[in-house]
């Protein structure tokens, strides 16, 4: 993902309090892009580099006053939380850099924070959210950060970022720098990222319960399919957006059946593939859009080449779905409801006689 991106995915993320792992190699500005992000949108951020850290530092040193134990809260905690309370339509953002050389005590006080928004035995504010970061492990960038622990794992969006040779150059601009440097590096992008072994930041991302509904949670708000991936993992993102195209080639919509001079062969094959108690749901949403569409409509306005597509999809649908769909229009709207008369229509009347006989529905006396 690429820094544009990433900026443009951070509000959603904070939104569902969902913590960004960042993974990217050293050198290319995870905490500053960050740190900007941040100062942009008037949030406050607090580095800490868990790297150089122990749990004390984060969670505050251990004291035991009169038979009882705490943990003395360092100042950025408390500075953070004061923050945070004062300005309540803001984020306050804790950045916590290289949790891949993060021990075993200290994952308790990252798992404390992910999942009670607690920092040590300070409850942080409702507004404070968290930042991750670390180098891809590997040889070049050896850690001890657990990814076999997957109730960790899972606890993170994993973006791997990637900027873009445009984004270095509009950054190096700024600096100040001879302007022969940046078109140097702009001419050879290849010395801009040292070659490493190669890291599948998704790989280990299994999913679970928990993050598909977040998933299909970020997915509604419009999140990218790369912070998608960071949440369920590629595997669980390529066979959904298999299945999602297998779905949409299947679904048909009103003007599939309304406004033609007959069905198309299309409707009629993907019909029958739904003529079966497993695919009524689909049935029944494409009944309901027809409903509202006729239901939207002005009195004695529709046709009767309208009429008679609906009636083309009644002897295609379960005879019960048809009957349902053909009461709803005759009682509840004014621009069909006459189209389907028995008493004038001998299609009509064949369908009604048929439905009934049908002794799967229950007729309508009223």
């Amino acid at each position: 993902m690429d820094i544009l991106s990433f900026k443009q995915q951070l509000p959603l993320l904070f939104k569902h309090k969902v913590t960004p792992l960042v993974i990217g190699k050293h050198g290319i500005g995870k905490s500053s892009i960050v740190e900007q992000f941040c100062a942009d949108n008037g949030y406050k951020c607090v580095i800490q580099n868990l790297g150089t850290k122990e749990a004390g530092d984060i969670q505050g040193l251990l004291d035991t006053r009169d038979g009882t134990s705490s943990f003395l809260p360092p100042v950025f905690v408390k500075e953070i939380n004061v923050w945070a309370k004062a300005n309540p339509d803001k984020y306050a953002v804790v950045f916590l850099d290289e949790i891949n050389h993060i021990h075993k005590d200290m994952q308790a006080v990252l798992f404390s924070c992910l999942l009670g928004n607690r920092i040590g035995d300070v409850q942080m504010e409702s507004n404070v959210r968290y930042v991750a970061a670390m180098n891809p492990p590997s040889k070049d960038y050896p850690g001890v950060f657990d990814f076999r622990n997957l109730a960790l794992v899972d606890r993170f969006c994993h973006i791997e970022l990637l900027p873009k040779v445009e984004e270095w150059v509009a950054y190096a601009k700024t600096t100040g720098i001879d302007p022969e440097w940046i078109e140097f590096y702009q001419s050879t992008p290849n010395f801009l990222d040292p070659v490493g072994e190669a890291y599948n930041v998704h790989k280990n991302i299994k999913g679970s319960r928990r993050s598909a509904i977040l998933a299909a949670k970020l997915a509604a708000d419009g999140a990218l399919d790369e912070t998608l991936e960071g949440i369920i993992g590629s595997a669980a993102l390529q066979s959904f957006l298999v299945f999602k195209k297998k779905r949409n080639e299947e679904h048909l919509s009103v003007t599939d059946i309304i406004g033609r001079k007959s069905l198309t062969k299309k409707t009629k094959e993907t019909l029958a593939k739904w003529n079966t108690e497993e695919q009524y749901g689909k049935i029944q949403i494409l009944c309901e859009s027809i409903k509202s569409h006729f239901a939207a409509m002005e009195k004695d306005t529709a046709t009767q080449q309208d009429a008679d597509r609906i009636q083309d999809l009644f002897e295609i649908l379960p005879i019960d779905k048809a009957y349902e769909l053909a009461l709803t229009l005759m009682r509840d709207t004014v621009s069909i409801n006459m189209k389907f008369d028995s008493s004038v229509n001998k299609r009509s009347f064949d369908f009604w006689d048929n439905a009934v006989k049908s002794g799967k529905v229950v007729p309508d006396v009223r």
